[in-house]
C-alpha cells in the first residue's frame, strides 16, 4: 500500500510541474538515444551520470518540453531537478532557554576520546546516557564500516573528528577529496573561528545564537569580531552531523559527500549523485540529515540501488512538526529518524507517522562539533539521525553479516518505549548491542 501511496504522488507531482527559463531536468534517455533526443529537443548537458543512464539538461527552447517528450519512444523518463534544504533552514524553529543553553556548555575540560581530542561535554552529554553509549563501549562497541554523510562538507581539521575521516566527493565543485566547509566564509571569518578554541581553557565563554537551531560556544573575542547572524544558515552543518556519528561509532570511518551550500540548499540530481557515489564506493552506511516534500522517481531509484548493494540508509523525518510523508524518509528501504526531548518525548518541531518514521532519537540541545575547533548546541531531526547511523555501525561490529532486515530487526528490538505516538519503534538504544 505504501508503495502505491508513492506512485500516485509522484505522478501527480510530475503532472503538475510547468517549465520555465531556469527549469533544468533529469533526463533518462533509452540505450544509444541520448544523441537524438539532445537534437531533437535542443537540449543542452550540464551534468551527467553515463554509468547510470542519468543526465540533467537544460532545454534552449523552454515551451512545453515534459509535454513534447511525452510518449517518446527515446526517453525512458523526465522529471524536474527540484530544490531543496537541509530541514533546519526552512523550519522547526526552536526557542530554548537560556539556563538549558549554559547547562549545554559547561564541560570544556579537554578528553582523550578514541584517539581524539575532545570537549568533554560532548564526549559525556545526556544525549549519549540516554541512548546508553556507555553501556555499549563497556562491551567494546566502537563500530565499524564507513558511514557517508550527505551534507555541506565537513571541517576536516576539527579535533573531534581526528582519524575517522576518508576520501569523498564535493558534488557543488566536482572535486574528489575531503570536501571542506569553509569555502563559504571569508578568511576573516575563518580567522575569528579558528581561534575561538581558546574557550576551552578560559571562562569566556557564551552560547551565541548562530541560526534558529544552533548555538556556538565562542568566546567573547570572536563574537565581538564578526556578526554570526550573517553567516550562511547551514554553515557547519555538515560537520556537526559527522561529529554525532563519530561520538557514537568513533571506530567507524567517516565519508563526508558535499552535496548541499553553505545557505542549506540542494538539488535532485547532486543528491542522487551522491548515493550512487556512496554505494558505489565502499559505504555501508548512508546518513541522509535532508528531506524534500515531492516523491522523485531518480532519487527512489537510487535508493533501491544502494539498498540492493546491502547499504543500510537512514534519513531525517523533517521538522514541521506534522504527520506527513517527505523524501527519502519514506521509502521502504529507508529508515526515517525522529527527534525526542530528554524526557524520550516527540520534539514539537518532529515530524511523525508510522508510514514515514522507523526510529527515533535525541535531537534537543545536542553537542556537536563546529568549525574552527569549536562546539555548539543543536536542535533538529538531522541530528537525531547520525545518532541512528552510528548505532548501525556498532551493529555491524557486532556482527558483520546481517543483512540490512535483520539489522533493523536489532533496531527497533533493543529500543525503548518513547511517550509519543508515531515515532516508530520508540527510543534508539545501544546499551544492549
Amino acid at each position: 500500500m505504501k508503495n502505491i501511496i508513492l506512485i500516485l504522488l509522484s505522478l501527480f507531482a510530475a503532472l503538475s510541474l510547468q517549465a520555465d527559463d531556469d527549469d533544468e531536468y533529469l533526463l533518462r534517455p533509452a540505450p544509444g538515444a541520448l544523441g537524438r533526443v539532445v537534437t531533437r529537443y535542443r537540449l543542452e548537458v550540464k551534468k551527467s551520470l553515463p554509468a547510470k543512464n542519468l543526465y540533467l539538461v537544460k532545454p534552449l527552447d523552454d515551451d512545453n518540453f515534459e509535454d513534447n517528450v511525452a510518449g517518446d519512444r527515446d526517453v525512458i523518463s523526465v522529471e524536474k531537478n527540484e530544490e531543496l534544504f537541509a530541514p533546519e533552514v526552512k523550519s522547526g524553529s526552536t526557542s530554548p532557554s537560556e539556563d538549558s543553553l549554559q547547562k549545554a556548555l559547561l564541560g570544556r575540560r579537554i578528553v582523550n576520546y578514541y584517539g581524539a581530542n575532545a570537549w568533554q561535554g560532548y564526549t559525556e552529554q545526556p544525549a549519549a546516557s540516554q541512548i546508553g553509549l556507555r553501556q555499549a563501549q563497556l562491551k567494546s562497541r566502537t563500530g565499524a564500516g564507513i558511514v557517508a554523510v550527505i551534507d555541506t562538507g565537513v571541517d576536516a581539521s576539527h579535533p573531534a573528528l581526528t582519524g575517522s575521516l576518508v576520501s569523498g566527493y564535493d558534488f557543488t565543485a566536482d572535486t574528489a577529496g575531503v570536501p571542506t566547509e569553509w569555502s563559504a566564509v571569508d578568511a576573516g571569518v575563518k580567522s575569528a573561528l579558528t581561534q575561538s578554541t581558546t574557550a576551552f581553557i578560559d571562562n569566556s565563554t557564551s552560547a551565541v545564537p548562530l541560526n534558529h537551531y544552533s548555538y556556538a560556544a565562542l568566546t567573547q573575542s570572536t563574537t565581538a569580531f564578526i556578526d554570526t547572524g550573517k553567516l550562511p544558515q547551514a554553515f557547519g552543518h555538515g560537520t556537526m552531523v559527522a561529529s554525532l556519528v563519530r561520538l557514537v561509532a568513533p571506530a567507524a570511518k567517516i565519508m563526508p559527500l558535499k552535496a548541499f551550500q553553505a545557505d542549506g540548499s540542494s538539488n535532485t540530481f547532486d543528491l542522487i549523485r551522491a548515493i550512487y557515489y556512496a554505494a558505489d564506493n565502499g559505504a555501508s552506511i548512508i546518513n541522509m540529515s535532508f528531506n524534500m516534500k515531492e516523491n522523485s522517481f531518480e532519487l527512489e531509484r537510487s535508493i533501491r540501488y544502494a539498498a540492493a548493494r546491502k547499504v543500510v540508509l537512514v534519513a531525517s523525518a523533517g521538522n514541521d512538526g506534522n504527520e506527513i510523508m517527505v523524501y527519502p524518509a519514506a521509502y521502504p528501504q529507508v529508515k526515517g529518524i525522529a527527534s525526542l526531548d530528554e524526557f524520550s518525548v516527540r520534539s514539537g518541531f518532529s515530524n511523525y507517522g508510522p508510514l514515514l518514521v522507523t526510529l527515533a532519537a535525541p535531537g534537543e540541545g545536542l553537542i556537536v562539533a563546529y568549525p574552527g575547533g569549536n562546539y555548539a548546541s543543536a536542535w533538529g531531526t538531522s541530528f537525531s539521525t547520525p545518532l541512528v547511523a552510528g548505532a548501525i555501525s556498532l551493529l555491524k561490529q557486532v556482527n558483520p553479516i546481517w543483512t540490512v532486515t535483520q539489522i533493523e530487526a536489532e533496531l527497533t528490538r533493543r529500543a525503548r518505549p518513547a511517550n509519543s505516538y508515531g515515532v516508530g519503534a520508540g527510543m534508539l538504544f545501544v546499551g544492549q548491542f
